[in-house]
């Protein structure tokens, strides 16, 4: 897999969460998974972030939006005039499943703030790992060939840890941001036909109140590497590996 890795992505979530300036990734993350059927911006004023970004707005027990909001699935969709600054960045994990040894990369969309990606203020992340939604690897259920992978699966290699990357540079989340490509996230996937990144605009509603937002299906899915191994622990441990 012919991808540039950013540098310390084990930090991945340090850059919604600083208060400084960015580093090249974000910083501490809590695992939660949450659904609404309200529209993302509500029936509240919209409040440009380059205005008035001071934290999160709480009025009457409810959090109110202070971005302008954003489709990232429009056709014309940048970074450029987006409050949410969206991009994708590839995660090492701990172990290489796949067997060509160096440790397996995991495909990672993130969400975030542009006010937060400055330094502005603080964001909570909410972090969904689901293997469900980036897209499979392969065709679906026809017959046996859907469990053929090109590699040899062997049980007895799956832990070997695999080669580190060396990093050979830094780069800021405002760089990853303006370097993004949104096909990274709005594709079809070839064998389903299901768009990328599917239930990416489930977090709409927190998006626009200040959250970031991290969505990653783990190893074997398309686009990272290794094997999908869906409930075990390597697959758990990739996701770790993201958080961490």
């Amino acid at each position: 897999m012919d991808k540039k890795l950013c540098a310390a992505a084990a930090a991945l979530l340090l850059c919604a969460c600083s208060q400084q300036q960015p580093a090249p990734q974000t910083g501490d993350m809590t695992t939660t998974l949450a659904t609404t059927e309200t529209s993302p911006v509500g029936e509240e004023e919209n409040i440009p972030v380059e205005q008035s970004m001071d934290g999160l707005i709480v009025e009457d027990g409810k959090l109110m939006p202070i971005l302008q909001y954003t489709d990232m699935r429009a056709s014309d969709y940048t970074n450029d005039h987006s409050d949410i600054l969206r991009y994708c960045v590839y995660v090492e994990t701990d172990h290489d499943t796949d067997g060509d040894g160096k440790a397996d990369l995991v495909k990672v969309l993130m969400q975030v703030p542009r006010a937060a990606a400055k330094g502005s203020f603080k964001a909570g992340t909410i972090y969904d790992p689901t293997p469900y939604n980036a897209g499979t690897v392969d065709s679906i259920y026809e017959n046996d060939k859907w469990m053929h992978y090109e590699k040899p699966f062997d049980y007895d290699t799956l832990y070997a840890a695999g080669e580190k990357r060396p990093v050979t540079e830094e780069v800021s989340t405002l760089e990853l941001a303006a370097s993004a490509d949104p096909s990274d996230w709005n594709y079809k996937v070839p064998y389903s036909g299901e768009p990328g990144f599917s239930w990416a605009d489930v977090y709409d509603y927190y998006l626009v109140r200040g959250y970031a937002v991290a969505e990653c299906a783990g190893i074997g899915t398309y686009g990272s590497e290794g094997f999908e191994l869906c409930g075990m622990d390597l697959e758990m441990e990739s996701h770790k590996a993201v958080v961490e």
